[in-house]
């Protein structure tokens, strides 16, 4: 008897349990919690993931150098750029200022032996014909250099053969000595400034040198400023 009743007990806890139905809306609401669940946690993790980037980033640009200091540097290495151009061609015009200077120097002393040479043949010419240059040189009613008379009158004597070229020829190289000494003090001035315009840019290239020693690459500066920039 006892295990009938059991028997029929679980019969009926069975009917029971199969009267039971699950709403037609409850499966389709559980899996929408489900996906709203998973958007949510893909949503943290996002937000997570984006809060971490912005903390680097953060962190990364602190790191960064000062963009005050990295254009003075990109600026100091643009001008060493310049003037080591601007060097060479300062240098080659000294050089060409320095062949000028001593081809003028050649021809101020080839000048001034030409006149010295000149000077000597006229001297040497009136050495010769002595007598005939002081006659040309008296004065009527002043006393003779030679015997002291008064000179009563002029004596005529033709001017030796040869004696007016040669005057003429010292003259001219009189002449071409002085436009050669000008022509050469122009080329000493020319290369004096060529010189000093070389010193002039080697010394900002030192002192160019002197900012950038321990600096940075220039590759370096320029991708430091397109950090920055960003």
């Amino acid at each position: 008897e006892q295990a009938a009743h059991q028997a029929w007990q679980g019969r009926e806890e069975a009917r029971l349990l199969a009267a039971v139905c699950t709403p037609a809306e409850v499966p389709g609401l559980a899996e929408r919690i489900s996906v709203a669940d998973n958007l949510e946690s893909a949503r943290r993790c996002e937000a997570s993931q984006a809060a971490q980037r912005a903390t680097e980033e953060a962190a990364a640009r602190e790191r960064l150098p000062d963009q005050a200091g990295m254009d003075r540097l990109r600026s100091a290495y643009a001008l060493r750029r310049e003037l080591a151009a601007e060097l060479e061609q300062q240098e080659q015009d000294l050089a060409l200022a320095q062949a000028a200077e001593a081809e003028a120097a050649a021809g101020l002393s080839s000048a001034e032996d030409v006149l010295a040479g000149a000077r000597a043949a006229v001297d040497e010419a009136g050495r010769a014909h002595a007598a005939v240059l002081l006659a040309g040189s008296l004065v009527a009613g002043e006393d003779c250099p030679v015997c002291l008379q008064p000179v009563v009158s002029l004596p005529h004597h033709d001017e030796p053969p040869g004696l007016a070229a040669l005057r003429a020829a010292a003259e001219a190289a009189a002449k071409a000595h002085k436009r050669a000494g000008t022509e050469q003090a122009a080329a000493a001035r020319t290369a004096a400034g060529a010189l000093a315009t070389v010193k002039s840019t080697t010394e900002r290239l030192e002192r160019g040198a002197a900012f950038l020693d321990g600096a940075p690459a220039e590759p370096e500066v320029t991708a430091a400023l397109v950090a920055i920039a960003e």
